[in-house]
């Protein structure tokens, strides 16, 4: 597990944790409690505000986990100082959506890293988390 570089001053009280590059931790690192953003609720779960970038195989992707809907729900969590969120996410079945180029991960090793980001949200934390770069290998 890769605990975040924080960027910004609002990052002082949040991390991100990149597991594998399967599952992504908010951590309330703050002295106070944080609203955070967890995910889109619709007909699927979505997570806006994550994105993860990858070099493996000599390809350089970026993949997002949002997509097309037609109504959806802002999910937020309070975390108490020290408490923690986990998105678990299909990196293999994003890979394959059109909103990030439709084709398969690429085979081979690699580096992948992760970001949350969220900008003008007067309801939840603000602020740019990155995590990473990791090792990773895609079958």
């Amino acid at each position: 597990m890769i605990i975040s570089k924080c960027v910004g001053q609002a990052s002082r009280s949040a991390q991100i944790l990149l597991d594998g590059g399967k599952r992504f931790t908010l951590k309330n690192a703050g002295d106070a409690s944080l609203v955070v953003n967890a995910a889109v609720v619709g007909a699927e779960r979505h997570l806006d505000w994550y994105r993860v970038v990858f070099d493996v195989g000599g390809e350089h992707r970026e993949l997002r986990f949002d997509d097309e809907r037609n109504r959806a729900g802002t999910e937020r969590k309070t975390l108490a100082p020290g408490d923690s969120h986990t998105e678990e996410v299909d990196l293999a079945a994003w890979a394959r959506r059109p909103r990030n180029g439709g084709k398969p991960l690429p085979s081979g090793s690699g580096t992948l890293r992760a970001f949350y980001e969220v900008e003008g949200d007067s309801q939840a934390w603000n602020g740019k988390l990155e995590a990473g770069p990791i090792e990773v290998a895609f079958p």
